[in-house]
């Protein structure tokens, strides 16, 4: 009996990720390291980005990379092994109300400083 409940619980996360994957956004990211969330799509608080076109030396690197991009409005979680990132989007007081365009060019503006912490790393 143990085993089949083990066995069900198992299941049921590894389908609950695959869920959770197949319903997430997807933006994506240039080769200047601008992310641009689509535009005809509802704005999300999270997004999949696809990084296989970034050449991090290791996951370490990668991690370290993305760590340094963290900020009080968004969040990065490093799904390494799938190539991709979870982009966590949040609001407070300096970003309340802000829509896709707003988003968009926040990214723009942060593509630059994404620019130069990548070469740091990736030396």
């Amino acid at each position: 009996m143990k085993k089949i409940v083990t066995s069900f619980f198992i299941i049921f996360g590894v389908c609950a990720v695959s869920f959770a994957q197949n319903s997430t956004a997807t933006a994506s990211i240039s080769e200047n390291f601008q992310i641009v969330l689509p535009a005809d799509k509802p704005l999300s608080e999270t997004y999949l980005i696809d990084i296989s076109g970034i050449s991090f030396k290791n996951e370490e690197d990668c991690v370290i990379f993305f760590d340094k991009m963290h900020e009080i409005v968004v969040n990065y979680d490093v799904l390494y092994q799938n190539k991709q990132v979870l982009l966590k989007l949040s609001y407070d007081k300096r970003n309340e109300g802000w829509q896709l365009e707003d988003w968009n060019k926040y990214f723009a503006g942060r593509a630059k400083k994404m620019q130069a912490v990548y070469a740091s790393i990736n030396q």
